[in-house]
């Protein structure tokens, strides 16, 4: 994460998470981001697994020169896009992974300004991931956009990071899954083919 905005808010989720698939909604605190809610939002996951805006900070809307609030997540990204986006939501981010999109957006006269987008997942009534804590920061400084709103957006990069290293179904949790990595390893031994060399663990599989 590049924006201090993004590292802002990833530190307060990440810390009320835990040890767990993601934090609560209702363990989201306005008052404990104050400095960057202008720059947050919320997004709600639908029955058919759409998000849509459910609060947008003012910041946002400025930038972007529309009421975000209620509406489509993706449908304001190009066609293109929306794929990555919804791949992201529906994806990585359901088993509590993080999602960064770099992105830049472009006024009607041309005047271009770089973003980071976040995007952290959250639980609301269910066990599963079905609310979105996200925040847009500026990468470059930008222009006096009172009165050019930005027009439109194309995405540069995304990725995503798993906050314990790895997919929380592999940690035992979300859905029992189990880890593919061996807690305690008992005979290795090193096999070479090729030019490559491989540290092999014996399991169980071979044994009666």
């Amino acid at each position: 994460m590049k924006a201090q905005t993004s590292q802002t808010l990833y530190l307060y989720w990440n810390q009320i998470r835990g040890d767990r698939l993601a934090p609560r909604r209702f363990e989201i605190e306005p008052s404990e981001i104050a400095p960057i809610l202008p720059d947050t939002f919320i997004l709600e996951r639908l029955p058919d697994r759409s998000y849509s805006y459910r609060i947008a900070g003012t910041r946002i809307c400025e930038a972007f020169g529309c009421e975000f609030r209620g509406q489509d997540f993706a449908a304001s990204w190009p066609a293109p896009d929306r794929k990555t986006i919804n791949a992201l939501l529906n994806g990585p981010l359901q088993d509590g992974a993080v999602g960064i999109i770099e992105f830049e957006s472009e006024t009607d006269d041309g005047q271009s300004l770089d973003w980071e987008l976040l995007m952290l997942p959250l639980v609301h009534l269910g066990e599963g991931i079905d609310r979105v804590l996200g925040s847009f920061s500026t990468l470059t400084n930008p222009p006096c956009l009172a009165s050019r709103p930005l027009a439109r957006r194309r995405i540069r990069s995304f990725r995503h990071i798993w906050p314990d290293g790895r997919p929380y179904a592999f940690l035992g949790g979300g859905g029992g899954g189990q880890s593919p990595f061996l807690s305690r390893p008992g005979y290795s031994r090193v096999v070479t083919s090729d030019r490559r060399c491989f540290r092999v663990y014996e399991g169980g599989l071979g044994k009666t």
